[in-house]
């Protein structure tokens, strides 16, 4: 861990070299992260965290019926330690999912570290939740973290032990909520 001297210098040079955008101050910013069955597959758990709050949730998924088994990949399990048998005994509904996601995140800028891959899983969770419906706008939209923090890919996060939804955009939400206070002293 770094100690808080570290933290101050890196966190000045952070805000020196990316100035943080004004707008974004007053933003109510969800960080999101969603671990898969593979690159390929779909959606296992899903975890988001307020950024500021210090807590997230996190929800594993059970697989719909219309998403393939056969993209089931056993790397990805071996990742993110979720496997199928977790998932049909402990996994939510997708529509369950998906309702309490939107109960947070509904105005929300959403960000992610790879939002190619998890705009991908949540347009999935949100198809099969016939939301469509209710919801013309369509599926939220993921920005790159760094859309929104240009200084991210110099902050200093954690190594990551295991790939786990929550844990993961816990996270990134800290790393950005100490950026934040930092920048509010500046």
């Amino acid at each position: 861990m770094i100690d808080d001297l570290k933290y101050h210098d890196y966190y000045q040079y952070c805000a020196h070299m990316h100035p943080y955008p004004q707008e974004n101050m007053h933003m109510r910013i969800i960080v999101v992260d969603i671990e898969a069955s593979g690159f390929a597959g779909w959606p296992v758990e899903i975890g988001w965290s307020l950024v500021g709050s210090g807590s997230c949730r996190s929800m594993l998924i059970r697989p719909d019926p219309s998403w393939s088994r056969d993209l089931w990949d056993p790397f990805a399990e071996e990742v993110h330690g979720i496997s199928q048998e977790m998932l049909l005994s402990k996994g939510c509904d997708p529509r369950d999912v998906m309702a309490c996601f939107l109960e947070d995140a509904t105005g929300a800028t959403l960000i992610s570290d790879a939002p190619e891959f998890d705009q991908v899983w949540l347009d999935q969770l949100f198809d099969v939740s016939n939301l469509s419906i209710m919801n013309r706008t369509g599926s939220p939209i993921i920005r790159s973290i760094r859309s929104v923090f240009p200084a991210y890919s110099l902050m200093h996060v954690e190594e990551k032990v295991a790939h786990r939804a929550g844990p993961d955009a816990l996270e990134l939400s800290n790393t950005l909520t100490k950026f934040l206070a930092f920048r509010a002293q500046v």
